[in-house]
């Protein structure tokens, strides 16, 4: 089944994902996780879990040490925190982002034993996209460097956010 919630800021959003059949892995691009767990409901449905955070892993070759890190949690939650920006004339580093995503959600979704993964949210994992996708292009030998996609150019970004 695929389940897509949307509401209101702060309308429990999160916190009714992650009551969802464990075990659950949850890709975190948005902090609202944090308080969802540890909110005013934490007694009623969080307390007796075992919660396991995994900070994001900027180097891509160490995600396979991540893989299979959910087996033995109730919740693991993989934290996917934007890219810091140093240059305002180039962004970098949304390549790397998405491509550690795609990569432990392909074993994610492949393991029998993860009864839900959430995506919190999918629109900034769509964002995500499409800077890495502007950041692709930014990099090809003889581009000049633009800040943002023309409108014609997201059919590639929406194209991978429909085949997820």
């Amino acid at each position: 089944m695929l389940l897509s919630i949307s509401g209101e800021e702060k309308s429990w959003k999160s916190t009714f994902a992650l009551t969802a059949p464990l075990p659950i892995v949850l890709f975190a691009y948005d902090i609202g996780y944090d308080r969802a767990i540890k909110g005013a409901l934490w007694d009623k449905y969080f307390s007796n879990l075992k919660i396991e955070t995994i900070k994001y892993e900027r180097d891509i070759s160490k995600s396979i040490e991540i893989a299979n890190k959910w087996s033995g949690n109730d919740i693991t939650i993989f934290e996917l925190p934007s890219p810091i920006q140093m240059d305002s004339s180039r962004i970098q580093g949304y390549i790397r982002l998405w491509d550690y995503f795609i990569g432990l959600l392909g074993m994610v979704v492949s393991d029998s034993s993860v009864c839900t993964t959430v995506v919190d949210t999918m629109t900034i994992a769509r964002r995500v996209k499409a800077d890495a996708y502007l950041e692709e292009l930014n990099n090809r030998p003889g581009e000049t460097l633009r800040k943002q996609l023309l409108q014609i150019e997201y059919g590639h970004p929406n194209g991978a956010i429909e085949n997820i």
